[in-house]
Order: C-alpha cells, then structure tokens, then sequence
C-alpha cells in the first residue's frame, strides 16, 4: 500500500509538473513574442489568449449554447446560455494602491498579458477578458493613459473611431464593439472598446441584412474609412444636441472588403439595464447586435421552458431605445445624416 501512494504521489508532483512547465512556455513564448514588437497583431492577440489560458487566468474554452428566436412581426433575436460569464463589476471593490485607487489595466494581476499596441490613432494596451459573451475569444483595447470613457466634442469621437478601423485593418476577422458611459461601459478610468473575434458575421442577425439606415434603435452605415468616421461624428454631435447630459452611445464596427460596415445606437444613461431582465446591462451586443446573454440560471431555465419567450426579449431590447429615438432620427433623415434606402 505504501508503494502504490508513494507511486502515486510521484504521478501527481510528474502531473503538476508537466502543467507548471506548460504554463511557463506558454508564458515565454507569449514574452518573446510580444517583445520581437511582431508586425502580425492578430498572431500576438491569439497568443494572449493561449497565455492567458495557460497562466489560469481564462478558463478552459468551453461550449456556449446559442439559437435564434423570432418575435412575432420583429427582427430575429440571438439568444446565448453562458452561466459562466464574468461581470467585471461583480467583485468587492479593492483597496488604493499607494494612495491611489485601484486601476484594472494599470494593476492587472496578469500583467505580461496585456500587449502594447501602437496604432496611428495613438497608444493602446491590449487585455484579454474573461467577461466572455460567446465563444468567441474577446479582448479589451484600452488607452495607454488615463482618459474618461465619455466622449466629449468632434475630436473624441473621430480619435476613437480611427483606432477602432485601424485595428480591424491590421487584425482582420474581428469585431469591434463600443460601450459608453451608462450604456454598458465596466472598465474605468481609460477609454477603451472592445474587439471578439468574428470569422462568420452573419452570426449576428443584424449583419445578415443589406442595406443601411434606420432598424430598431440602431442606424447601418458602410463607407471607406474617412466617410464612415465623419458621418458617424456627425449622428454623435446631432444626438449630444437632442439627448443633452444623458445621452450616450454604442458603436460597432466590422470590416467589410476595402470599408467598413458600423452601427450607431444612440442611448441614455438612465436606460442601461433590460427592462424585465434583472441584472443584465445593454451593451453593444444587445443594443446594436441584438443579442441577449443569460447569465442566470433561472433565466436560462426559463428560455428553455419557454416561459421567457421571444415577445419578452424583444420588449427587452425596446426599454434600451430612448423615447427621442423616433424624433431624432426623422429629422437625421430629413437632413440627409442617415440614408433611407438599400
């Protein structure tokens, strides 16, 4: 008997070993590469992942359950099952550091995962995030320095944009994903946007229609790089004038060939959560990819019985549009800031 615990010990302290090691190769690895400032982007963004991973930080990938629903005369709705997504806002806030409050990028535990990337519009750093939505491996691309996550003025909004198209250009089969404030934004103290990778768009069904103008409480727009910043500068401005100190927004961008095809969803900060949805916040996935991630397993329980049926989601969606909606866009219209046909 004391042969075969000794035996096993030794197999566990060989097993333990074998992951320790793995992770410091994957750590190295990771280390070199972000060091030799390797031109490919995307190759160093999946690479973090696989460090993160290996390091413990993301668990394990793991199969997400996702299907569309249809409301009864409304857009189709893409509902996702992800018990395990991690709400950044969830945890005790943490102590000041030297006298300073604690920074979730500046003091990011898992700090050799977080990548420099230097893009025309400016400085950024590159974290991988647990808050996973789908399956699909996400990050956050935030400001190297302190900067307010509401964007004030032309030159905010058109900074931004620049670094969200240039990063698609260089890592190409992204998605990138906006969150003011009060409209789903969690990381504070630095401007930031998100990035998922996205081979197959029409995932979502938003991307699955052609055209561009008003559907739901978004506005399409496609362009090349300059068009598209100006024209989604010019909503902003128009809806900062309409919405006042409420106001707010979610943005997506895709690449699409030699341009870009973008979302603009205008919002109000008093209308971030779901109505009827406890606990889930509009973000850029649910207000502009319409797409609903539960969370909660008694929501969960009651999508799958049927008892959370497609109506309520989409009334659920609706309570995020602000009641100016309507109003605004009619005279973004009339004004030729939003175009009307295919």
């Amino acid at each position: 008997m004391t042969a075969t615990r000794h035996g096993k010990g030794r197999t566990e302290r060989a097993a333990l070993e074998a992951v320790h090691a793995a992770r410091a190769a994957a750590m190295g690895a990771f280390a070199l590469l972000a060091e030799s400032r390797c031109p490919d982007l995307a190759a160093r963004l999946e690479l973090a992942i696989a460090a993160s991973r290996a390091s413990g930080f993301l668990p394990e990938r793991i199969a997400i359950p996702a299907r569309e629903v249809t409301p009864e005369g409304g857009l189709p709705i893409r509902v996702v099952e992800n018990p395990r997504r991690v709400d950044p806002n969830a945890s005790a806030p943490l102590p000041p550091l030297a006298g300073r409050a604690f920074c979730p990028l500046c003091d990011f535990p898992y700090a050799q995962m977080v990548l420099p990337v230097e893009l025309a519009a400016g400085s950024f750093r590159a974290a991988p995030s647990p808050a996973r939505y789908t399956e699909a491996d996400q990050w956050t691309l935030a400001t190297r320095r302190h900067l307010p996550q509401r964007l004030e003025g032309d030159a905010a909004f058109a900074g931004l944009l620049a670094a969200m198209c240039d990063l698609l250009t260089e890592a190409p089969g992204m998605l990138a994903g906006f969150n003011g404030v009060g409209a789903g934004a969690s990381v504070r103290g630095h401007r930031h946007f998100h990035l998922l990778a996205c081979p197959d768009p029409g995932i979502f069904p938003v991307f699955r229609l052609p055209g561009e103008g008003v559907l739901g409480g978004a506005v399409r727009l496609s362009g090349t790089r300059e068009a598209l910043i100006g024209r989604i500068v010019a909503l902003a401005r128009s809806w900062r004038a309409c919405g006042g100190a409420e106001a707010t927004e979610n943005l997506v961008l895709l690449r699409e060939g030699e341009g870009f095809r973008a979302l603009y969803v205008p919002r109000r900060t008093d209308r971030e959560a779901l109505s009827g949805l406890p606990g889930i916040k509009g973000g850029f996935l649910e207000a502009a990819l319409r797409t609903v991630v539960l969370k909660h397993a008694e929501d969960i329980a009651a999508f799958r019985e049927g008892r959370l049926a497609a109506g309520e989601l989409d009334r659920a969606l609706a309570s995020l549009v602000p009641p100016e909606f309507a109003a605004w866009a009619e005279a973004a219209i009339a004004q030729g800031e939003i175009p009307t046909g295919d």
